[in-house]
């Protein structure tokens, strides 16, 4: 393998971990908005109201934007591995 080769290796390879450990921080975040309530005991109706929707929201833009970064880096991982094969001579 070449020094040029390795190197986009290397980059594919970071890039393809950066995707997935973001997208599973990204799915964290959206199963802990499902699973965590909002603690309304401090607040009016209204400020509860609006804690309550803003939970509701992060749940539906975190969690399929963590899966679609998760599957990203997949894509990744996998055209890394494509190419790598089709490089080799036996």
């Amino acid at each position: 393998m070449s020094q040029p080769q390795g190197l986009l290796r290397a980059a594919g390879l970071g890039l393809g971990a950066a995707l997935f450990f973001g997208g599973l921080g990204t799915l964290g975040l959206g199963v802990r908005s499902a699973i965590v309530s909002v603690d309304c005991a401090a607040l009016s109706e209204a400020e509860c109201s609006l804690a309550t929707d803003l939970r509701r929201d992060e749940l539906r833009l975190y969690l399929p934007e963590g899966a679609a970064l998760v599957m990203l880096s997949a894509a990744v991982f996998l055209g890394l591995r494509k190419s790598d094969r089709r490089g080799k001579t036996t």
